[in-house]
């Protein structure tokens, strides 16, 4: 748990980084930036440890299609993992029903 607790701050930390290198087109730049911040959010809320780890990880899963999976094999999936993204972040920031993001 110390690891999550060590890369959530570090991402916290150094989003300049590697965020403001992606494009601003599909919202990429915009995602990154929200994703280190529910992350982070997330992973000091009270929720309970099972659930905060089940929900990070299931965050984390769309940002490894989205941005690190090889473009040959997940071309059409790529907007729906936006799509789905989008909603969790949306439900995290309280924009948005946990009913809306359920896939």
């Amino acid at each position: 748990m110390s690891q999550i607790d060590e890369i959530t701050t570090w991402l916290a930390d150094h989003w300049q980084r590697f965020a403001l290198g992606y494009t601003r087109r599909m919202d990429l730049q915009n995602l990154v930036i929200r994703y280190v911040g529910a992350g982070r959010g997330l992973w000091l809320s009270d929720r309970p440890l099972d659930e905060r780890v089940r929900m990070l990880r299931e965050l984390t899963e769309h940002i490894h299609t989205i941005y690190f999976a090889r473009r040959w094999r997940v071309i059409k999936a790529v907007p729906q993992e936006i799509t789905q993204l989008r909603a969790k972040l949306d439900v995290l920031d309280g924009n948005a029903s946990p009913t809306a993001a359920r896939n």
